[in-house]
Formats: structure tokens, C-alpha cells, sequence
């Protein structure tokens, strides 16, 4: 009984780790399909329902993702959306994380993208 909360809190940090990288992997392949189809992409990220999805400009969404309810998205704002020009730049700097809820010793995951295109994962 005493290791069961190590354990879980070592899990939901792991957990939050790999979420992120798929978010840093969905936002470099969302300026990939932005360059490939020469189309504005959008990330738009929902941080109350703690999903994220990928859409070609005016069309469906290409890649739709819910974090585990255990685990926050962040960003500066609650609907925040990364946008990606069909040359691969974006219109400003993004950031957004994922940690583990309920964790205040929990370090966030950031993935970061630069005016330029380029995705920073610290």
C-alpha cells in the first residue's frame, strides 16, 4: 500500500510525457501536410476538454486527440489555435504543455513552435 501512490504518480508523469511528445509529433506533421498540400493547417487546442485537433483550413479535422482525464493540456489561453501557412511558418509563438493533474511536483512538458515553423520540445 505505501508504494501504490509513488507508482501512480511516477505512471501519470510518464503518461504526461508521451502525450506531449504525440503533440509535438501531430504539430510537426500538421506543418508537414500544410507544406506538402500548400494549405493554411490549424492545431486548435482545447484545454477545458484537454484535446486537440488538426484541420486543413475549411475542411475536417485530419487528427483528433483527447488526453487522459488524468492529465491537463495548457496553454496561454483556454482555446488556443497554431496556425500553420502552406509555406510552413506560423503566424506567432505557440506554447503548449502536458503534465500530470493532481501533481504539484509534476514538471510540465512543453512543445513550443517559433514564427518560423520550427517545434521546440525542451
Amino acid at each position: 500500500a505505501l508504494i501504490a501512490p509513488p507508482i501512480g504518480r511516477s505512471e501519470r508523469r510518464w503518461a504526461a510525457y508521451a502525450a506531449a511528445r504525440t503533440l509535438a509529433t501531430d504539430v510537426a506533421r500538421a506543418r508537414a501536410t500544410a507544406i506538402r498540400e500548400r494549405a493554411t493547417v490549424r492545431v486548435v487546442l482545447d484545454t477545458l476538454a484537454g484535446a486537440y485537433e488538426v484541420r486543413l483550413a475549411g475542411g475536417p479535422a485530419v487528427t483528433r486527440r483527447r488526453l487522459r482525464s488524468d492529465l491537463a493540456l495548457g496553454t496561454s489561453a483556454h482555446l488556443a489555435e497554431i496556425l500553420f501557412s502552406a509555406r510552413g511558418t506560423s503566424n506567432l509563438y505557440s506554447s503548449a504543455w502536458v503534465a500530470a493533474r493532481g501533481d504539484p511536483r509534476a514538471r510540465p512538458h512543453r512543445v513550443r513552435v517559433l514564427p518560423t515553423g520550427a517545434i521546440e520540445v525542451p
